[in-house]
């Protein structure tokens, strides 16, 4: 989960990925409620299990993984720990923009990170990168999952 900040900081207080411990950055101490993150893991849970479609997928594969940015890196941290549980062959990061500090802490759990815009500053966001940005609401998330060529094969 993000929160925003003074100054259009991104800040990622929680990162929670399929069958493992959250990941957060200890150094920052937000509140937030076990109701919301209960609401938000409800919002996004299924009756059904990928897991078993996942190892097929991954395992002994080369995997790339794309996001619009890194601000703090936590949540590509925890996607990559979910990644390598499946033993993939490589995983490859590809990010139009991210902070020194961050690409370094990502870096050393992947093979390969692109990323074209590396801003060597203290304070980052990753709208602070675009023109034109907007936070994608939960509800256009779910959609694009809904629509993804792995969903409607299980589904």
């Amino acid at each position: 989960m993000k929160q925003k900040i003074d100054l259009m900081i991104d800040l990622a207080y929680s990162a929670i990925k399929f069958g493992s411990k959250e990941i957060a950055d200890e150094t920052t101490k937000i509140e937030i409620t076990e109701k919301e993150i209960k609401a938000r893991l409800l919002f996004y849970k299924k009756n059904y299990n990928l897991e078993e479609k996942y190892i097929n997928l991954i395992k002994n594969k080369i995997v790339f993984m794309v996001d619009d940015g890194l601000a703090s890196g936590f949540t590509m941290l925890a996607a990559i720990k979910m990644i390598k549980k499946y033993n993939p062959k490589e995983i490859y990061i590809a990010i139009p923009t991210a902070p020194l500090n961050t690409l370094n802490r990502i870096n050393k759990e992947v093979n390969k990170c692109f990323c074209p815009n590396i801003r060597d500053t203290r304070w980052f966001a990753v709208a602070d990168a675009y023109e034109h940005w907007y936070d994608v609401p939960d509800s256009e998330v779910l959609e694009i999952i809904k629509s993804s060529h792995i969903y409607m094969e299980t589904y």
